[in-house]
């Protein structure tokens, strides 16, 4: 790929940098030996990890930067938005595009309308600027109006943003991030529409509601799936066990019954809840990993490999750690949640392999706990020895 071709010539070349000051980083072709033409947009790439925009390169392959069009082949993008700036414009580009690369809209943003000033060439005089106003409330349709050059989009702050009054969209939308709801709360189906909708590699049957977060809005342990948590059946473990386990998943977080599939896949609006300030939505994504998890040297996600046992994926976990107590080390399948030792189950997408810890022991109470019964039996034996004489 392009940025793999970059990566090379920077580590050897310290002046090396594709594209240059002048050089276009949306606009970039890649000229094949049969005469056809593929486009490179390192800025989406990079700002959304679009494959589609970061081809795959071929044999004999030539890559053609054009110089940047500064005065009439730009889009700025201002207001509450997470990163403003000025954009190069692509045939074809859209207002999600451009958001999209923006970082999505800040937290102070107001939610119901962007603006966007555009210029309108006039025969014989100056020309005009027309202001084109996006209403956000008709839906994820709108992201698609057109971008020309010389566009100026614009997104005011919305007029009274409470910090107490908001929702965590995280995972596989087309923008992540903070939204204000209202005092008396917002529907799930609002927040996502408000979100721009769900990505492609959205695995929809497995969102979730969490509730009860930090007032930071961290996850704790985002290394693994929080949405599966409130529903692992913990009984199996010892005290010590149960402590590791809730202290490396977070399993203090709650989740919402909510039932996606059902609400986005079957449209039946009787499954949409209400949300209440403070709560996060996670649409996890439907990557093939298996998780693995406990007394390992890297615990987290391991990409999918079919045929292969849990020693497989523990070992590319970095193996087990010296407290790793192996003989109990469960499956904790995807579709059931049923904890099942390793000889009895193949590895599926999605698993949670859970090595536990073995017991921490307090080795001097043992010790004295143990003296204190010796003690007490030589000293009835002594007594028992006194009375038969």
């Amino acid at each position: 790929r392009p940025t793999d071709i970059h990566t090379r010539l920077a580590a050897t070349e310290p002046d090396f940098v594709l594209p240059s000051t002048y050089g276009s980083d949306r606009n970039i072709e890649i000229r094949h030996r049969n005469g056809t033409i593929t486009r490179v947009d390192l800025r989406r790439y990079l700002a959304t990890g679009d494959l589609d925009s970061n081809p795959t390169l071929r044999d004999g392959d030539v890559i053609y930067v054009p110089v940047r069009n500064v005065e009439t082949g730009t889009v700025s993008l201002a207001g509450a938005v997470n990163i403003p700036g000025v954009y190069e414009h692509v045939a074809g580009d859209n207002l999600g595009v451009l958001l999209e690369m923006a970082g999505g809209l800040s937290v102070s943003a107001d939610q119901t309308r962007i603006e966007i000033a555009r210029t309108i060439p006039v025969i014989n005089t100056a020309p005009r600027i027309e202001t084109i106003s996006v209403e956000m409330g008709r839906g994820p349709s709108v992201l698609g109006t057109p971008i020309v050059p010389r566009d100026r989009i614009f997104v005011r702050t919305a007029q009274k943003t409470d910090s107490n009054f908001l929702v965590v969209v995280r995972g596989e939308v087309r923008f992540p991030g903070t939204y204000p709801v209202q005092l008396d709360g917002v529907k799930l189906s609002q927040i996502i529409e408000m979100a721009g909708g769900f990505t492609e590699e959205a695995f929809i049957r497995e969102g979730r509601i969490v509730r009860n977060i930090r007032r930071d809005g961290a996850l704790g342990s985002e290394s693994i799936s929080l949405e599966r948590l409130a529903r692992l059946r913990l009984s199996r473990l010892g005290d010590q066990e149960r402590m590791d386990f809730e202290m490396q998943t977070g399993f203090r977080q709650q989740t919402v019954v909510a039932d996606f599939e059902r609400l986005f896949g079957g449209q039946d609006m009787t499954a949409d809840v209400n949300l209440q300030p403070g709560d996060m939505v996670v649409v996890p994504s439907k990557n093939e990993t298996v998780y693995v998890m406990g007394q390992v040297a890297n615990p987290g996600q391991i990409p999918f490999e079919p045929g292969m046992d849990t020693e497989y994926y523990i070992r590319m976990a970095g193996g087990l750690s010296r407290h790793a107590r192996d003989g109990k080390i469960q499956v904790i399948k995807m579709e059931s949640n049923l904890w099942l030792p390793p000889d009895q189950t193949t590895v599926e997408v999605g698993d949670m392999i859970w090595v536990p810890r073995h017991p921490v022991r307090n080795y001097f109470a043992i010790f004295r706990e143990t003296l204190a019964v010796m003690t007490t039996l030589t000293t009835l034996y002594l007594v028992l020895q006194q009375i038969s004489k």
